[in-house]
C-alpha cells in the first residue's frame, strides 16, 4: 500500500533535501487515461485491482530511497534521485513504458467472466531538479512546475511524457509516444 498524498507532504521535503545535496532528481506526476471506462466497463472492483497494479509496478521502478505515493484518485506522484537531465528522462520512459506494459486479470462485473484490462496508460508530467535546487525552492514549486508538465501531456492526447527543466534556464521537453 502506497502512502497517500498527506504522507507525501510530510516526507518529500526531506527526501528532495537528500537527493539535491546528493545529486539532482525528478519529481513526476502520473494521471492515467480513461480511467472512469475501466470503472464503467468493468467495476469499481476492477479499477482498484487496476490502481493497486500500477501501485505495484511503479513500485519496482522508483528506488526504495525515492518517495512514492498515491496523490489522489488515479493519480500518483514519485520524487527520484537522479544525476542529470538525462537520467530524469529514462526515468520517465521506464515508468511510462511499465505502466503500458500492464496486464490486469481481475474479476468482471457479476456475471461476466474474468476481466483482461491491458492498454492502460498514463501522462505524465515531470520536473527535472538539479543538485542544490531542494537547498534554494521547495516542495511546492517544484509540484507547481511538475503539475503544469501534467497538464501539457494530458493535452497533447493520451500516454504522453512532458518534463520541464529547472534551473538556470528553464526549458521544457515533450515526446510523443513509441518505444523506448
Amino acid at each position: 500500500m502506497l502512502p497517500d498524498r498527506w504522507q507525501w507532504a510530510a516526507e518529500a521535503p526531506g527526501v528532495l533535501r537528500d537527493a539535491s545535496a546528493r545529486r539532482g532528481a525528478v519529481l513526476l506526476l502520473l494521471d492515467l487515461d480513461n480511467f472512469k471506462a475501466v470503472n464503467d466497463t468493468f467495476g469499481h472492483r476492477a479499477g482498484d485491482a487496476v490502481l493497486r497494479a500500477v501501485a505495484s509496478t511503479l513500485r519496482t521502478v522508483v528506488g526504495q530511497e525515492d518517495a512514492l505515493a498515491r496523490y489522489g484518485g488515479d493519480e500518483f506522484v514519485a520524487l527520484c534521485s537522479v544525476a542529470d537531465p538525462h537520467e530524469a528522462i529514462a526515468v520517465t520512459h521506464e515508468l511510462a513504458g511499465a505502466v503500458r506494459e500492464l496486464v490486469v486479470l481481475t474479476p468482471g462485473l457479476p456475471g461476466q467472466p474474468t476481466a483482461r484490462i491491458s492498454n492502460v496508460t498514463a501522462a505524465i508530467g515531470a520536473a527535472f531538479l538539479p543538485a542544490g535546487y531542494g537547498d534554494v525552492r521547495g516542495i511546492d514549486e517544484a509540484m507547481g512546475h511538475a503539475d503544469a508538465a501534467l497538464l501539457e501531456a494530458k493535452g497533447m492526447d493520451e500516454d504522453r511524457t512532458c518534463l520541464v527543466f529547472l534551473g538556470a534556464q528553464l526549458r521544457q521537453w515533450r515526446e510523443e509516444p513509441g518505444p523506448l
